[in-house]
């Protein structure tokens, strides 16, 4: 019999001294949902628990210390209800947890690796038509990240995940650069899915969006029962009880470098398309060094998004497609997929100027907030008026700066340029002027980094645009449509390298 409680047992309601196998069994030992197969659920966890992780220890947070002691241990794999495990304190009193408890941050677990058998059951599950099409997709986004940028382990990538598939991917295409790699974090908002992939891969970068409740529950119009999504942790620093979002702090969005938004059923705003616009704005100029950008949009509930996917997600400030995956015959018809890449000939990120940021606010305000520069990040540009929507990374908050049309010297003129390098290497401060060959790329020397840490960089590298292809190109190749551009410059008798890649029609 299937037990139909919302609830507890009687029998949990109790007492908790002994665990009581009275409860009757719920059992759904599968590797992946039955509707669907891009997450692992219930059944997976449960059989990892049955497989290696009896005996392992945790220390519970005081919510969740039903005995009063922090420390206990696994003892059994729980398929009563939700839960998944049973746990025993020292003095062999035993509860159960469920999978919303143990994927919380705050539980401290190291979980054993998994049997051989069931990492090859993990791995059937991944191999089918459909996931090499998710394949595809990774494959690129960490090609165009890796050509683009220069990346380092200190740099972080956010993404959707429901297995570990897109995960794993990318950790394949970054094999080659261990000591340069920007850690993959997965957010998930089914504690199921999140515990089953903190199993496989660890709690540290797997994080289940729940793990503050109540904060964030019931947004953007979800049940009180919900927790939120990437998005509302990305763009909430406190709630509106005051509660601290440790999830995802502003020095974490500072880091990110590429994100991987999975919507296969749906996307945020549904079918509101000026509220879904407002959202990817609101999101991304969180995230002032993003680079690479894909965003995957089912079919299921949007049946025309393959011919209006401006109306769900409009290509952003500063941002350009690099490729669209829809209708191609390894792709997966299912879904639509656009993968954007940051056109770094655009400032987007920009120091403005505090006269200017404080410009609808008392002039009483100290010479130094007026006098310091504002790291920003542009959001939009009116085309009615050309005032700037600015979001502002320092004192976290947004605001309309009024410039006439917008002269493109003055965005140029605020750029931050540490942000605006295609592909840049350390080199040494050159004596004297710029190098005349620097000057010819719109390029000069500045500093960045700590007293300690000084590095000298080329800047303002200008992206390819109609009659680019007239300059004398170094290197040009094409394949899958996809051309790869490597201009080498001189700074100081070193040799430097910009990478550029786009679709072929962008330089016909």
């Amino acid at each position: 019999m299937k037990d139909k409680h919302e609830g507890l047992h009687s029998c949990e309601e109790a007492t908790i001294k002994q665990y009581d196998k009275r409860c009757q069994p719920v059992y759904d030992d599968t590797i992946v949902r039955s509707n669907n197969s891009f997450q692992h659920g219930l059944g997976f966890v449960r059989l990892c628990m049955d497989d290696t992780q009896h005996g392992v220890t945790m220390n519970l947070p005081e919510d969740l210390r039903k005995t009063g002691r922090a420390q206990v241990t696994i003892s059994d794999t729980s398929r009563t209800n939700r839960n998944v495990v049973v746990v025993t304190d020292v003095e062999g009193y035993s509860f159960e947890l469920a999978s919303k408890d143990v994927a919380r941050k705050d539980v401290d677990v190291t979980f054993r690796p998994l049997s051989d058998y069931m990492i090859g059951n993990h791995k059937k599950a991944l191999d089918n038509k459909k996931h090499n099409a998710s394949d595809k997709r990774m494959d690129l986004f960490a090609s165009i990240l890796r050509q683009n940028y220069k990346t380092t382990s200190d740099q972080k990538v956010y993404s959707l995940d429901g297995n570990g598939s897109n995960r794993e991917r990318y950790q394949k295409s970054f094999a080659d650069l261990k000591d340069s790699t920007p850690q993959f974090f997965t957010f998930e908002l089914d504690p199921e899915t999140a515990l089953s992939q903190q199993i496989l891969y660890g709690k540290e970068t797997v994080i289940y969006t729940g793990s503050l409740a109540p904060f964030g529950y019931g947004v953007e119009g979800a049940s009180h029962t919900s927790p939120p999504g990437i998005e509302y942790l990305i763009t909430t620093r406190t709630d509106t009880s005051g509660r601290v979002n440790t999830l995802i702090r502003n020095e974490d969005c500072r880091a990110v470098v590429g994100l991987n938004l999975d919507y296969c059923g749906g996307i945020f705003g549904g079918l509101n398309y000026e509220k879904a616009q407002r959202i990817l704005l609101k999101l991304l100029s969180r995230l002032p060094q993003l680079v690479v950008l894909c965003i995957t949009i089912g079919k299921r509930q949007h049946q025309l998004v393959e011919f209006d996917f401006e109306k769900y997600a409009e290509t952003p400030y500063g941002f350009r497609v690099v490729h669209t995956f829809s209708n191609a015959p390894d792709d997966n018809k299912a879904v639509v997929s656009r993968l954007f890449v940051r056109d770094f000939g655009i400032p987007r990120t920009l120091e403005v100027p505090g006269v200017v940021w404080l410009w609808n606010q008392d002039k009483s305000h100290s010479g130094t907030q007026r006098s310091k520069k504002y790291n920003c990040v542009v959001q939009s540009i009116d085309p009615r008026n050309g005032n700037l929507m600015l979001y502002c990374i320092d004192d976290d908050s947004e605001c309309y700066i009024p410039i006439f049309n917008y002269p493109e010297h003055t965005l140029r003129e605020w750029n931050k340029e540490s942000d605006c390098v295609l592909m840049h290497k350390e080199t040494t401060k050159p004596r004297g002027r710029p190098p005349k060959d620097m000057n010819e790329m719109t390029g000069k020397w500045y500093e960045t980094g700590t007293e300690a840490e000084k590095e000298l960089r080329p800047v303002s590298l200008s992206m390819p645009k109609p009659g680019f292809q007239k300059r004398k190109l170094d290197e040009v190749k094409v394949k899958d449509n996809l051309v790869t551009v490597k201009n080498f410059l001189k700074s100081n008798g070193q040799p430097e390298m910009a990478v550029w890649v786009m679709e072929a029609k962008d330089l016909v």
